[in-house]
């Protein structure tokens, strides 16, 4: 059963990558009534806040829809649950297909269409590297160069067999593993966004561990004001502020979950490619886009892919991005360059009005 966790009325939430900045200029104090209903519960291995303004019925009740929806969700695609239809996908890897839910179906299906538009760059089907390295968890490790090897031979997303005449899900080679990750996250964030909009619901913010559903506007009819965080680890504050309605927002980075060893960092986006957590030369990539699962899939793939192939694929999906590259320069899409506003001096936009090139490079 869902723990729910008391109801509370603040004015920002700050998540483990984005701050969302929901209120005006006003005094901080003086706007604790920016939602009339707030509630958590942990589920998908994080903490999930959905912020409302002015339902029109009973907010309690659309938050007991809206959770039980995600507690669904996470019964059946959750990979740590021996249980879940996943789970039961990976059991079966080369032995027999698996029929599934619709829901499952769907979030797999495009799972392995984001994984065929990057070339393998995003691939569903990392699980036995992801169950190697460990990270996130306390028996994360470096493993062998002949352990990766190994485990890099069952990563193939051409080997995840779908059948839409029998909604069943079949991985070809015995060793096989899904692993539908934050996917699951930006599925749950548009379900829920989905019954908001049902119930009439017009001014929301939610939360899903980092992922964030705008749902139309602020109570004010501004946009809603995203801080984009800052991507250096162990840092904090924001790089800049992003003004959107009604749009997803998911940033992958590889400041937030990590380990050390022997004075080396290892953060948990792995390269398909070489088994190892991806070196693309960026700190994050922000995609905004509709959809919450499209997003998280397109951000996990950018930051592995770097950022002219990533930025292709964004764009390529009608969603944008911001981009920060490891020399702390903010690359924004066309789409929402009107829309960022950068705030931390130790970043900077090449060819913005703040921007100026220095007459003279030392060093030459």
């Amino acid at each position: 059963m869902m723990k729910a966790i008391k109801t509370v009325a603040f004015v920002f939430i700050l998540s483990s990558i984005l701050l969302a900045f929901l209120l005006s200029g006003r005094n901080v104090a003086n706007n604790s009534a920016a939602f009339t209903s707030q509630h958590r519960v942990g589920l998908l291995g994080t903490v999930i806040t959905i912020s409302i303004h002015e339902a029109g019925e009973s907010a309690s009740d659309i938050f007991d829809e809206i959770f039980s929806a995600i507690e669904d969700i996470d019964t059946r695609m959750g990979v740590t649950n021996p249980d879940s239809q996943v789970s039961r996908i990976n059991v079966r890897a080369g032995v027999e297909p698996v029929k599934v839910s619709d829901d499952v179906f769907y979030v797999i299906t495009l799972a392995r269409q984001i994984s065929e538009a990057s070339g393998g760059t995003f691939d569903l089907s990392i699980g036995p590297l992801v169950s190697l390295w460990g990270i996130g968890s306390s028996s994360a490790r470096v493993p062998s160069d002949a352990e990766i090897l190994e485990a890099e031979a069952f990563v193939d997303y051409r080997n995840v067999l779908l059948n839409p005449a029998e909604n069943s899900v079949y991985l070809k080679n015995d060793g096989m593993s899904i692993d539908l990750g934050a996917i699951a996250k930006g599925y749950a964030g548009d379900v829920a966004a989905e019954i908001l909009r049902r119930h009439e619901v017009t001014s929301a913010i939610l939360d899903l561990g980092g992922d964030i559903v705008a749902l139309g506007s602020r109570p004010d009819g501004e946009p809603w004001r995203i801080g984009v965080r800052t991507p250096i680890r162990g840092g904090s504050g924001i790089v800049g502020v992003l003004r959107v309605r009604n749009s997803a927002i998911v940033t992958s980075g590889g400041y937030e979950r990590y380990f050390e060893k022997d004075g080396v960092f290892y953060h948990h986006i792995l390269d398909p490619d070489t088994g190892r957590p991806a070196d693309s030369g960026l700190l994050s990539v922000t995609v905004i886009s509709g959809s919450a699962v499209i997003a998280d899939m397109l951000s996990t793939a950018a930051f592995v892919m770097g950022y002219e192939r990533g930025r292709a694929l964004v764009e390529n999906h009608g969603a944008d991005a911001i981009f920060i590259t490891d020399d702390k320069t903010v690359h924004v899409t066309d789409g929402i360059k009107d829309f960022f506003t950068l705030t931390n001096d130790e970043f900077f936009i090449p060819h913005s009005p703040d921007f100026f090139a220095p007459d003279i490079t030392v060093g030459h």
